[in-house]
C-alpha cells in the first residue's frame, strides 16, 4: 500500500549583495510503499554500506550530519568512485516523487568519528 509525502521547505539568501533576503519556497510530494530509517555513529575511519532494506530505487534520500563532535563524511551513491562531501551540520537532499530509476545504493566514509541519519523513501 502507498504511503503519501510531502517535501516543503524554503531557503531564504539576498539576491543580490545589499539586497533583502529573497525566500525560495519549494515543495514536491509522492508516495513511497517502502522506507528505511537508518541511524549511524562511526567511531572511527571506515566505509559504511547504508542497507536500503526492501526498498529497490530511492524516491527520497535524506542524509544528516550531526552538527557536534563528529568528522565530516563522504557518500557514494551507486558504487560511484565520485564522493560528496557532506560536513557536520549538513544536510544532502535528494527528491525524485515518480523515480523508475535512480539512487539503488548508498555507502558513507569518514576520517573519523561521525554521526547522523539517512532515511530512504522507495
Amino acid at each position: 500500500m502507498a504511503t503519501p509525502f510531502t517535501l516543503q521547505g524554503t531557503l531564504s539568501y539576498p539576491p543580490d549583495d545589499g539586497q533583502p533576503n529573497a525566500l525560495r519556497v519549494f515543495s514536491s510530494s509522492g508516495s513511497y510503499v517502502s522506507k528505511q530509517e537508518t541511524e549511524f555513529n562511526i567511531a572511527s575511519a571506515t566505509t559504511l554500506d547504508i542497507p536500503f532494506g526492501t526498498v529497490i530505487i530511492a524516491k527520497v534520500l535524506l542524509i544528516e550530519v550531526a552538527q557536534a563532535n563528529t568528522a565530516a563524511i563522504s557518500i557514494a551513491i551507486n558504487g560511484s568512485t565520485d564522493e560528496i562531501d557532506i560536513v557536520p551540520g549538513g544536510i544532502f537532499l535528494f527528491v525524485s516523487p515518480t523515480a523508475t530509476t535512480g539512487i539503488t545504493s548508498l555507502s558513507i566514509t569518514t576520517t573519523g568519528s561521525a554521526s547522523g541519519s539517512v532515511r530512504i523513501l522507495g
